[in-house]
């Protein structure tokens, strides 16, 4: 019976010159740029040095593990180790283009394993001039890879600069090229001996595991297994190479150029990357807790459909999340877009698009309540966590709204959610994670429809103390006692919205400096660089705006502020605050 696996201590020589390789299209392009290469090459010289001169020194030096399974033609696919191998085929070449009489003069009889320009030849190319490494990752880059590398002279390309190298494979195959001229152009100035007696140790000393599988599947599994950390495939590569191996040569290029296309969806999200959006889509398709890895439960899901049937439905989903979420112009999905549990809020969203729910905007604000008034009464994710699950299973079972809203009534109920976030929003709310996200719904409740935009919760975006922190150094706040700033400083009725610097200028002033600023105008009228985009600051203004004097901001007013936004909060998330109104 043929193993499953096979494993065999090869030399660097061995490994090359015995097989073909490729990197297969679900591999990521070549990545290793400065640090990965001169590491590659400080471990390989370095054992050289210390292991082929120190006669008391084992003269092996172990470069790690492949694992490679039986492709197409005679190749096989790299599953693990695609980064070393490029980077040594391309030391080859380097040594080949600099170095065509290595070892000339030494005479195979008193040295067997004498490595000669032919034996490097014969680690690039086979007996039929086959090359012994393709790329399937992109179309270009096997031409990148040939023309540059393959066919050129290496030791007169130039240093690529750091730009191309964050966006060109092709730049980077130029760059590690570069190095390793750089490298052995210096060990030549030592003497070609120098360079041959190194060659000689690479080809011969340096050790690696080659572990030969016959199943790709299993490969991917034993590639997991060996590489618990620092993965160099992501769970959705491992995905993409589970659905191709499914599908049949001639069907291939269609599913890799519609991966390629979610791929590109995906960046122009808010996902953080392709693997979020993949978790997204596993929630839309269980509706339930996944109980395994990301991988294990879509190839379960997905191993009776056709693959490209399969990446036809995921690009469905990203497409509308992309379109109706990401570029929505909807006020409450601008709200879900800031929520603490993202992944849960943006698959429901997309889920109820996708499913054709009939009540989407009654669905929408529903769940905007339900995870803010979690969010604002301090809760887990475990808390919400099984709800936002059982939504999902609504939402593709069409339940009813009445149904789905008495549900979630009934769980806020159970947990005392809404008793816990009056209680704190009465608190000190100016540190609180989900302060500004609801001071931004408050801010879209006072726009029309005509002025919305989505408003990026970033660093530029603060909240504004209108009683300012430092408060004792202006005499203009002379009114304002210690304990008036302990009970309301950092409270619903002292806090409001602005943008970076104008923050800045704002923050520890008079407040008949502070009106300008809230105006937009700048400090002393001096800034003429745009409005403040917030209605809710600028109605601080237009209530305290005087024609010729502006009055002090006063506890009354802070109080006034106070109720306002209670008046606001109960009406955005229907939860009843008269109990914290101030009289």
């Amino acid at each position: 019976m043929k193993e499953i696996f096979e494993p065999e201590s090869k030399t660097i020589f061995e490994l090359f010159s015995g097989s073909l390789y490729q990197i297969p299209d679900y591999q990521r392009p070549y990545s290793w740029v400065d640090d990965q290469v001169d590491q590659l090459w400080d471990d390989l010289h370095g054992a050289f040095e210390n292991n082929y001169k120190n006669s008391e020194s084992d003269p092996n030096y172990f470069l790690g593990s492949i694992i490679a399974v039986s492709a197409d033609k005679g190749y096989q696919d790299i599953i693990d180790g695609q980064q070393r191998i490029t980077t040594l085929m391309i030391l080859f070449c380097v040594i080949r283009d600099l170095c065509p009489a290595i070892n000339s003069d030494v005479d195979p009889d008193a040295n067997p394993y004498v490595v000669k320009i032919s034996k490097i030849r014969k680690c690039i190319f086979d007996d039929n001039e086959l090359k012994r490494l393709k790329f399937k990752t992109a179309p270009s880059h096997q031409n990148d890879f040939q023309e540059t590398i393959i066919n050129a002279k290496t030791d007169l390309i130039k240093k690529p600069t750091p730009k191309s190298l964050k966006t060109s494979p092709k730049s980077r195959f130029e760059n590690a090229a570069y190095i390793f001229s750089e490298k052995i152009k210096n060990l030549k100035k030592n003497g070609d001996g120098n360079v041959g007696d190194f060659v000689n140790y690479l080809f011969n000393s340096v050790k690696v595991i080659k572990i030969t599988c016959n199943n790709r599947s299993f490969a991917i599994k034993l590639f997991q297994s060996l590489n618990a950390t620092g993965l160099d495939l992501t769970s959705t590569d491992l995905l993409k190479s589970y659905l191709l191996s499914r599908l049949p040569d001639d069907q291939t290029r269609q599913f890799v150029d519609d991966w390629n296309r979610v791929e590109v969806i995906s960046s122009e999200t808010d996902f953080k990357d392709l693997n979020e959006m993949f978790v997204s889509y596993e929630y839309y398709l269980l509706g339930s807790n996944p109980k395994r890895s990301l991988n294990d439960e879509l190839e379960d899901l997905f191993k009776d459909k056709d693959p490209n049937k399969v990446i036809n439905d995921i690009k469905s989903y990203i497409k509308i999340y992309r379109d109706d979420v990401c570029l929505s112009n909807s006020k409450i999905i601008y709200s879900l877009r800031y929520l603490r549990w993202a992944v849960y809020s943006r698959t429901i969203i997309t889920a109820a698009y996708k499913e054709n729910y009939p009540s989407q905007e009654l669905l929408f604000n529903e769940i905007n309540r339900f995870y803010y008034l979690y969010w604002i009464a301090g809760k887990t994710l475990t808390q919400i966590k099984q709800s936002s699950f059982n939504i999902l299973k609504w939402i593709k079972e069409n339940k009813d709204f009445e149904f789905i809203k008495s549900e979630l009534r009934t769980k806020l109920l159970a947990d005392k959610v809404e008793e816990q976030a009056i209680n704190n929003l009465k608190g000190f709310v100016y540190n609180e994670p989900w302060f500004k996200p609801l001071l931004l719904q408050i801010e879209y409740a006072q726009t029309d429809d005509s002025k919305d935009s989505f408003i990026e919760l970033n660093t530029d975006l603060h909240a504004e103390h209108i009683i300012p922190i430092e408060y004792k150094k202006f005499k203009e706040w002379n009114h304002i006692t210690a304990e008036d700033f302990e009970k309301f400083g950092n409270s619903i009725g002292n806090l409001t919205l602005l943008s970076g610097s104008k923050n800045i200028e704002a923050s520890n002033n008079p407040f008949h400096e502070k009106i300008d600023i809230y105006k937009g105008n700048g400090k002393n009228k001096s800034k003429k660089d745009g409005v403040t985009a917030f209605q809710i600051t600028q109605k601080i203004v237009n209530e305290k705006n005087a024609a010729e004097l502006v009055p002090n901001w006063t506890l009354v007013d802070t109080k006034k502020r106070w109720n306002w936004f209670c008046d606001e909060v109960q009406s955005l998330l229907d939860i009843d605050l008269k109990s914290i109104k101030l009289n």
